[in-house]
């Protein structure tokens, strides 16, 4: 059966064919880019970000920011379009049709700001319409201001010195207008809430942790508008205490031995049983704390082992020549022995940051060596 080539040549087929596949190609382009309409929800945010020059407040507080756009584009842009949603857009000062001018009831032209956004501009869309086209907003112009701080507590408290902050100033960006009630003397509060007071004890520096604010003195300020970097400082605190001081009654003695001595070898008898005219100072708490009985001290004479054989020493050495001469050293007997040694007592049950002082701390302390004896001595075979 002869072929359509055959009456209409071979270059005339080849050529008709290679138009028919173009005309196929123009018109898959041809659909793939044709023009559509769509609306489109975006989610809107107007900036607030203290560290832009200009901020954007929303006038109505109803406003959800949510607004619906008509867009045109090809197929594949208005695919690339529905994406959008899932980001959240901000309009920002520079962009076209948002104001330039600080102050209230200004208008925002979301018909032409929101086709200004780098985010659609780069895809290949026309935006029809906005709606809402506007919202009335509120600008604020901000401004910058390094302030030094002064430093509040949540009590008051008798202080050694003033409480210093470290850093000493703060960097605070915040409205214009906000920024001219901050007139001389009036400056950031470096807050010491009860809690950190609450660590400071003695009369030493303490190092505590105090959040930065604005002082109340400028009026109500919204959080939002005001950025204060750092957000909390360190303050140095040094509390002074009242100083007082108490005369004790005489105070017993007590005296203590090594535990590496045997108690049963030596007799202690304190000669000076009192020590007199004690007096204590310290914070005026403390002390009241032993002018109360709530504390009570004790001196204390403390004994070493040299202590015990320096005080016979002398009074064994005068027994062992008398009963050498005499002859009337019993054979497997120690003679007894004693001597007297003077120490200073020390000062125990002292409350924190008291101290206590005497007239005369020393006492006499007479130490006596018991006498041993031998087997026969004891009545034992």
């Amino acid at each position: 059966m002869p072929k359509l080539k055959d009456f209409i040549g071979w270059d005339t087929f080849r050529t008709a064919m290679v138009a028919s596949v173009v005309a196929m190609l123009v018109w898959v382009w041809a659909e793939g880019e044709s023009v559509s309409r769509e609306r489109i929800p975006l989610r809107i945010t107007l900036d607030s970000n203290p560290a832009s020059d200009y901020i954007y407040d929303a006038e109505d507080p109803a406003w959800s920011g949510t607004v619906i756009i008509e867009v045109e584009g090809t197929p594949s842009a208005i695919a690339e379009a529905r994406e959008l949603p899932r980001t959240e857009l901000t309009l920002r000062f520079g962009l076209e049709g948002m104001p330039r001018e600080a102050g209230i009831a200004k208008v925002a032209q979301l018909s032409k700001a929101i086709p200004d956004l780098p985010e659609l501009r780069k895809l290949n869309i026309v935006v029809v319409a906005v709606d809402p086209p506007v919202v009335p907003v509120e600008v604020h112009r901000m401004v910058q201001r390094e302030i030094p701080v002064k430093v509040e507590l949540a009590r008051s408290l008798l202080l050694d010195g003033e409480a210093s902050a470290s850093p000493s100033s703060v960097t605070i960006r915040l409205p214009d207008t906000l920024a001219s009630r901050l007139t001389e003397g009036v400056q950031p509060i470096a807050f010491v809430s009860a809690e950190e007071l609450d660590r400071v004890r003695g009369d030493v520096a303490r190092t505590v942790s105090a959040s930065v604010r604005l002082p109340a003195s400028i009026g109500p300020v919204d959080p939002r508008l005001v950025d204060i970097r750092p957000d909390s400082v360190s303050v140095s605190i040094r509390i002074r205490r009242e100083v007082d001081n108490f005369k004790l009654p005489p105070i017993p003695v007590w005296f203590s031995l090594p535990p590496t001595e045997d108690a049963g070898q030596w007799t202690v008898d304190i000669l000076d049983k009192f020590v007199n005219d004690v007096i204590v100072t310290g914070p005026a708490d403390q002390v009241s704390r032993i002018r109360s009985g709530e504390a009570t001290i004790k001196a204390l004479v403390e004994l070493a082992s040299d202590d015990l054989i320096k005080a016979i020493q002398p009074d064994r050495a005068r027994t062992a020549a008398g009963d050498s001469a005499s002859g009337a050293v019993t054979p497997g007997q120690t003679p007894p022995a004693s001597g007297t040694v003077s120490r200073t007592v020390i000062f125990l049950g002292l409350p924190p940051g008291v101290s206590a002082s005497a007239a005369n701390p020393i006492v006499r302390v007479r130490i006596t060596r018991q006498v041993r004896t031998t087997p026969a001595e004891s009545g034992r075979p």
